[in-house]
């Protein structure tokens, strides 16, 4: 980060940056690289035989993660804005995946302490019926705003199903990540 200095002459701030601030921001942006590119694996499509094509929920998974270990690495408005922009690339009805990833944060941070002193296995589940819960709300509403004409249930299903298997992966390069975010022991003076 910049510290500012005032100088005894002139009444000018002079800006010197610290090592620590600068680490800083490099550390933040790895972690939100890492987030960009999970958005961007969010609007594709992965090919599952008999079942079609199925968009696997990497944002939430992302959004779970860092609402556990890391509350104010995402704010509200950020998941909030993702979602927006989620539902403007992938055609989807504006404000439903906003309303998706916003309505998750809130609930998993509201159990993030419980969370945290679970077993990976636990969290893994819990995540499951985040997931379950994220893809019946957006299929009840996709179906509402589609003048009650849902679609249909399997592909959603297999989405949550696939949607799990590829949590432990991410997590895996969530914490990494999260380990990245925390800075050494050993740092600069």
């Amino acid at each position: 980060m910049a510290r500012r200095r005032k100088s005894r002459n002139s009444g000018i701030s002079e800006i010197s940056f610290s090592w620590r601030g600068l680490e800083t921001i490099i550390r933040l942006l790895i972690a939100y690289i890492l987030l960009g590119f999970l958005f961007l694996l969010n609007l594709t499509a992965l090919p599952i035989p008999y079942a079609g094509v199925i968009k696997p929920d990497f944002v939430l998974m992302a959004i779970y993660y860092w609402a556990i270990f890391r509350p104010r690495l995402i704010p509200t408005w950020l998941c909030f804005a993702a979602g927006i922009l989620l539902d403007v690339l992938s055609l989807t009805p504006p404000g439903l995946q906003a309303f998706i990833l916003v309505l998750a944060q809130s609930l998993v941070r509201d159990q993030r302490k419980f969370l945290m002193a679970q077993p990976y296995i636990s969290l893994w589940a819990v995540f499951g019926l985040v997931a379950l819960m994220a893809a019946a709300i957006q299929w009840a509403l996709f179906g509402l705003s589609n003048d009650f004409q849902w679609p249909a249930i399997m592909p959603v299903a297999i989405r949550v199903v696939v949607t799990m298997c590829l949590f432990p992966l991410v997590t895996m390069a969530l914490i990494g990540s999260h380990r990245f975010l925390s800075p050494s022991q050993h740092s600069y003076p």
